[in-house]
């Protein structure tokens, strides 16, 4: 079952906007949204004179946000981030944006794959693919 209750970032909450389990042979999916607040630690010297979002907090924001929509175990334990496979950034994030993370999920031989496209109202702003494990080490 996909949980729908919220996660606590770095930088505010995810708001799990829907959620639906597997069906149909499709992947479970999620959307989620974050607003960074123009305070954010974050900004803080990563472009003197131009804050963007760093790339790290992106990533944590789609880690953060699968964490709040896991799809069921398919073995016993607890779910943990096994390796972030690949992270994309396609244009910044600026203070005070809303971010919406779109993901689904997809099943792998050792748990789930999660690819997520993060945007602001411009457009996409990153694309981050991240592997989870579940066992007794999480």
């Amino acid at each position: 079952m996909i949980s729908d209750e919220t996660a606590r970032t770095v930088f505010g909450e995810v708001e799990i906007l829907s959620a639906g389990d597997q069906a149909d042979g499709q992947p479970p999916q999620a959307t989620a949204r974050v607003v960074v607040g123009a305070d954010e630690p974050a900004f803080d010297g990563h472009y003197r004179g131009f804050a963007i979002l760093p790339g790290v907090c992106l990533i944590e924001l789609a880690h953060r946000t699968a964490m709040a929509a896991l799809p069921p175990a398919p073995a016993a334990g607890r779910a943990r981030l096994a390796a972030v496979e690949a992270a994309r950034f396609q244009d910044p994030v600026f203070p005070g944006e809303a971010v919406t993370v779109e993901l689904k999920w997809e099943r792998t031989e050792d748990g789930w794959r999660c690819r997520t496209v993060l945007s602001t109202e411009r457009g996409p702003s990153a694309r981050v693919r991240l592997a989870y494990e579940w066992g007794e080490s999480a």
